[in-house]
């Protein structure tokens, strides 16, 4: 299936395989259409009749129609080039590839890399780390009872490639025994860089097949190797190791100069509880440090902490003693002033988001902090909402992005920050357990 676009006023139709269609059947296939700015706006979900589908669309100044497949015909990747238009809050489409500007593209999926939620993402240089998560091919789980995935994934953000068919190496896991050294099966952990070869892998529940069976103990910690990034090592760490907390999940991490902040968390072995102690983890010791708890976030998961670029560190949304945290609640710790103080942000409230958890949160290279999706306390729904948040600003102010709904409603999904991209990935749509694909879009 390829792109729809209209070229010097003349439309430029692909032929839609009628037999590709019907094997997967009209329920896996969602068709968006994204336009640009100044054309009108909406989105067609399950269409009965491809006639009459390109025939509306015909009547409208479209700039491009994407269509992107469901969770049942692969991987998809979300890219946003925010441009100097996120000024404004209103980003605008750039040329993408060789197709006319301004414009979209429908991208390939791969077969080989299952869509997944509750991954662990970083990025060290110029290379994108995916480990883990829990992945449900045929919706045949619910959220939290899908298999628990011990796959690594590397997609390299040296040079460009064409978003159609993105580079992606399957390094390890399930499906590539080959290689020895093989992760522990786990979701709703971090994982961590502190140097350009090292990570720290920390928290994550596993599941029944797991040699880990107690899941209350300080025992979470371990390394990622990826000095050579095609046989990368996972080193397991013993109990109790430089004095590392117990095991958590849902929880937040941050790095500078090489320090990582572990924030909260929820006890991953079902009890419900929380974690008001934070950490950081120092590898030169190595130790864990517990911070200051003077007005410190209370026992919270599925928020997320984000260092700015003067290396204040903000930590917000998630729930606390079973409700929304609000947005306008914005503690922060600047890490290069000793003693290290909590304190929190004043912010704006005539312009607020609604309260989320399990969103997808990136660090712009101007500073600001984009958030998109999330979900409520009950982990029931999924949002599809994006904005921005100014941290510059006295008090910090919170500005809608509507742009970023084209995303598509979903949690448990992340976002990063590729060269003035955003990338985001994975999650969950508003089924409970409906597995978000991955799409490629340029802004």
């Amino acid at each position: 299936m390829r792109a729809v676009y209209r070229k010097r006023q003349r439309w430029i139709c692909a032929v839609v395989n009628p037999t590709e269609v019907a094997e997967v059947g009209f329920e896996a296939i969602r068709w968006v259409a994204l336009l640009c700015p100044d054309d009108l706006h909406f989105t067609i979900h399950d269409p009965s009749n491809l006639t009459s589908l390109f025939l509306s669309l015909s009547t409208f100044p479209l700039r491009t129609l994407i269509m992107r497949p469901s969770p049942l015909l692969g991987l998809f990747f979300s890219l946003f080039h925010l441009s100097a238009a996120l000024d404004t809050a209103l980003p605008r489409f750039v040329p993408c590839s060789s197709a006319p500007s301004p414009s979209l593209r429908v991208y390939k999926y791969l077969s080989f890399t299952l869509y997944r939620w509750a991954q662990a993402v970083v990025i060290i240089n110029d290379a994108l780390f995916v480990y883990g998560g829990k992945t449900d091919q045929y919706n045949a789980y619910g959220y939290t009872s899908a298999p628990w995935s011990n796959d690594l994934l590397f997609l390299s953000l040296s040079s460009p490639f064409d978003p159609s068919n993105p580079p992606w190496q399957y390094v390890s896991g399930s499906q590539n025994t080959s290689i020895s050294s093989q992760g522990t099966a786990l979701a709703w952990h971090t994982l961590s860089a502190f140097n350009s070869s090292f990570c720290l892998i920390f928290g994550g529940n596993t599941g029944p097949e797991s040699g880990i069976v107690l899941l209350d103990n300080n025992d979470s910690a371990g390394f990622l190797i990826v000095a050579d990034r095609t046989a990368p090592t996972f080193l397991p760490l013993p109990t109790n190791w430089a004095s590392e907390p117990q095991r958590r999940m849902r929880h937040a991490t941050a790095s500078i100069n090489g320090s990582i902040y572990i924030i909260g968390g929820e006890a991953a072995d079902g009890s419900g509880n929380t974690f008001s102690t934070h950490f950081v983890f120092i590898p030169s010791v190595p130790t864990f440090v517990q911070l200051p708890s003077e007005n410190a976030p209370p026992g919270i998961f599925g928020h997320t902490a984000v260092i700015l670029l003067d290396g204040r560190l903000l930590v917000f949304g998630g729930i606390s003693q079973g409700q929304l945290v609000p947005l306008s609640s914005i503690w922060i710790l600047d890490t290069t002033i000793f003693p290290l103080t909590w304190v929190l942000a004043s912010v704006d409230e005539s312009n607020l988001p609604n309260p989320r958890a399990s969103f997808a949160v990136v660090l712009l290279d101007d500073g600001r902090i984009l958030v998109h999706g999330g979900t409520d306390a009950t982990f029931q729904s999924a949002f599809a909402d994006g904005w921005i948040l100014d941290p510059s600003t006295s008090p910090m102010a919170w500005t809608a992005v509507p742009a970023l709904s084209q995303v598509g409603p979903r949690k448990d999904h992340f976002a990063v920050n590729a060269g003035g991209q955003v990338v985001f990935g994975f999650g969950v749509w508003s089924s409970p357990s409906q597995a978000s694909p991955c799409s490629l879009i340029t802004f």
